[in-house]
């Protein structure tokens, strides 16, 4: 069986490759071996869990997936359409450093698959199936959703209704300091209440109804918007659109190539629409302004998005580059990541303050920042994924461990989300798990404790108190 995955993954990274040549021409052929190598690794990861019953909203495929773009296609990328990273601090000569770069994606990719071969169970028994309590459901669900649903009215109330809501984001967004965990309960409401719908309804009767389930997912949309959407984040509403439709391809039906298309278009006409909410605040409705005004993806929107929020080769090679040639940067050796570990937890004083922003600042723009005085004050935007914030940390060698440790625990949990049975609570947890792993590849630490605490904690929370354990059943020896 393992013979056939790889025979398909042989195939279909040759013809990614091809692909790659064909449109990069000579400027691909320094990236031929590192592409292939990569993009077969990554496909018959997909191939084996598919066959496995995977889907996009399970770990393994799903951060495979990505990997294809981010790893074994964004340098070439780059290169071809001349675009690195936005506001770099200084021109380097961009092709070689992207050329090593990839070169290293390409052995990150090959631990990342020892990493889940190692992690795999020879048990694909399906895991004892939790139940729900139906006596107390009904009102599990509407504590949590009235708290949820309190929690935002009482936000609006405070800034003088939904407008006046608009209207500060808009123009005095420091206003919103300190509020994070009254958000977090406030927009959790679109999930709750759409887990509450599939857990309080029959599938089968909404199975039949396709329109209903669309309709859900539009109303969804609309909700997420509403609670945390229009205050500036993209992957707030985004990230809970996918798992919505995970939702509905794991619990009424199997979605389709055209829903895929039909998702990914949207993906991009909302983050194009979004980036000019993002600039211009209320008066974005006003149909003055365009894409081109907000300055950003720097002219095409489409090669903007990929670059910038599905990649991080740009920012890699650059830091790479400058780390070599720095000989005042100090390595952080794992401060970033406790530093991001103590911001959750609730009156500490992080004994962590050199964080992600600190140190990327220290090493981008070749100056020394002391991150006790600076602790606060420095604001970046910039992502460096698993790879970038290792080399923060470790240096450019050690980071590629970081992809074994993930693949591991990457392996595991598609292991564990695979043996779910689909009436199993708990399976409406998947496609949050999954969108999990793959911020841990391309986010930073800092992004992967803030997704886990605000946009899972409330669901997993109800999920858990509506939940009846399986109790193993154990066999009585023979008298």
């Amino acid at each position: 069986m393992e013979t056939k995955y790889t025979h398909l993954a042989l195939i279909a990274g040759l013809v990614t490759t091809s692909a790659c040549l064909v449109a990069g021409g000579l400027k691909a052929v320094p990236f031929f071996p590192q592409i292939a190598i990569s993009s077969t690794i990554l496909l018959f990861i997909i191939f084996r869990s598919i066959a496995h019953g995977g889907s996009i909203f399970h770990p393994a495929p799903l951060v495979a997936l990505i990997m294809i773009w981010s790893i074994a296609i964004s340098p070439l990328a780059s290169v071809v359409w001349d675009k690195y990273i936005e506001y770099s601090p200084k021109e380097i000569d961009w092709q070689p450093w992207l050329i090593y770069t990839s070169w290293i994606y390409t052995v990150c990719t090959l631990a990342l698959l020892i990493g889940i071969n190692l992690s795999q169970s020879q048990n694909a028994e399906p895991l004892p199936a939790w139940g729900i309590n139906k006596k107390n459901l009904p009102a599990i669900c509407m504590i949590f959703m009235g708290l949820s649903l309190a929690t935002q009215a009482y936000i609006f109330l405070q800034f003088g209704g939904i407008y006046g809501y608009l209207s500060t984001w808009s123009e005095e967004r420091a206003t919103f300091k300190g509020l994070g965990s009254t958000f977090m309960l406030a927009e959790a409401f679109p999930i709750l209440a759409f887990i509450s719908f599939v857990l309080l309804t029959d599938r089968e009767t909404i199975r039949k109804k396709a329109w209903l389930v669309y309709a859900l997912l539009l109303v969804f949309f609309l909700l997420k918007l509403l609670f945390g959407g229009f205050r500036g984040s993209r992957s707030n509403t985004i990230w809970g659109i996918f798992w919505a439709a995970g939702i509905i391809h794991l619990v009424y039906f199997k979605l389709r190539l055209r829903h895929y298309l039909i998702g990914l278009a949207f993906l991009f006409s909302f983050m194009v629409t979004y980036a000019v909410y993002k600039s211009f605040g209320v008066e974005a409705f006003s149909g003055q302004y365009t894409v081109e005004d907000s300055g950003r993806f720097d002219g095409n929107p489409v090669q903007g998005i990929l670059l910038e929020d599905f990649s991080r080769a740009g920012v890699h090679a650059y830091i790479l580059h400058e780390y070599l040639y720095s000989d005042t940067y100090d390595l952080k050796f794992g401060s970033t990541y406790m530093n991001a570990l103590f911001k959750v937890m609730p009156f500490i004083d992080n004994p962590f303050p050199a964080s992600k922003n600190t140190a990327g600042a220290e090493l981008f723009y070749g100056r020394m920042v002391d991150p006790i005085l600076s602790y606060g004050n420095i604001r970046n935007s910039r992502v460096f994924g698993l790879y970038g914030e290792g080399l923060l940390n470790f240096g450019p060698v050690l980071p590629i461990s970081l992809f074994l440790v993930a693949g591991f625990l990457i392996g595991k949990v598609n292991d564990l989300c695979l043996r779910l049975q689909p009436e199993d609570p708990r399976a409406l947890m998947i496609p949050f798990v999954s969108n999990a792993c793959l911020i841990l590849i391309l986010s930073d630490s800092d992004n992967l404790v803030f997704f886990l605490m605000k946009n899972g904690m409330f669901a997993f929370l109800l999920i858990l108190m509506i939940s009846t354990r399986a109790v193993p059943t154990t066999c009585k020896a023979s008298p």
